[in-house]
């Protein structure tokens, strides 16, 4: 039978374990910098509105399950660079970094991305203000 103890015991076991998330959910495995590449090769590609398989071969990768080419999608997607909504549309923050009104606009772009990310976000709340 079951004691108090094991049954304590069992219900934190489980907790811990919903507790634990992926860490894809809040900081991309791909840094800005390649992600930046990756955007720019649709953009001056002309692959803005094709599917994400026809986004892959076209930019080299064999599928759109490839994991390079995943990683790259999710984390311009978490940057805030892509919509795959119907099909891979580049953003407004996407146009305003690589077509820029003015001169500040590609530094704002880059900041917001990076405000995007939940992850970054969480930790650049923390640390500001400090040394």
């Amino acid at each position: 039978m079951n004691t108090e103890t094991e049954k304590l015991a069992a219900v934190q076991n489980s907790e811990k374990k919903a507790a634990k998330k992926a860490s894809t959910n809040e900081i991309p495995m791909i840094d800005l910098g390649i992600v930046l590449k990756f955007v720019e090769k649709i953009e001056s590609g002309g692959l803005q509105t094709l599917t994400a398989l026809e986004v892959a071969k076209k930019t080299g990768y064999t599928a759109p399950t490839s994991t390079p080419f995943y990683r790259r999608m999710a984390a311009a997607k978490m940057f805030g660079l892509l919509d795959t909504t119907q099909g891979v549309i580049l953003t407004k923050l996407a146009l305003d970094y690589f077509k820029p009104t003015d001169d500040e606009s590609k530094a704002e772009a880059l900041v917001t991305a990076i405000k995007n990310v939940e992850g970054y976000r969480n930790m650049l709340f923390r640390y500001s203000g400090r040394r």
